[in-house]
């Protein structure tokens, strides 16, 4: 018998995967490259979303410190981009 592989994302260029955990509400804005809404608007506590798009990402997440934040599968500090309960940033692919 034929052992199963287990399932590969696609590898697509310049793409960055974000997944985002909430501790308490928070407003999020997440564009890609091309200015399209990957995710916008008031996420509430305990919510989790996960979205993808070309690079570069550019990310506004007020209450920053309720999100925990993953790219591409690993830990991402959000503390140097905080001003205030606000943090602004741009992702690109490879960080």
């Amino acid at each position: 018998p034929a052992a199963e592989m287990p399932a590969v994302e696609p590898v697509v260029p310049d793409q960055v995967r974000l997944e985002l955990r909430f501790s308490d509400d928070s407003w999020v804005e997440i564009s890609a490259a091309d200015g399209g809404r990957l995710l916008y608007g008031l996420m509430r506590k305990d919510e989790q979303r996960s979205v993808a798009g070309r690079a570069p990402l550019r990310v506004l997440l007020g209450n920053a410190g309720a999100v925990e934040l993953k790219v591409d599968g690993a830990p991402f500090d959000l503390a140097p981009h905080m001003r205030g309960a606000v943090a602004r940033f741009r992702l690109d692919a490879g960080r």
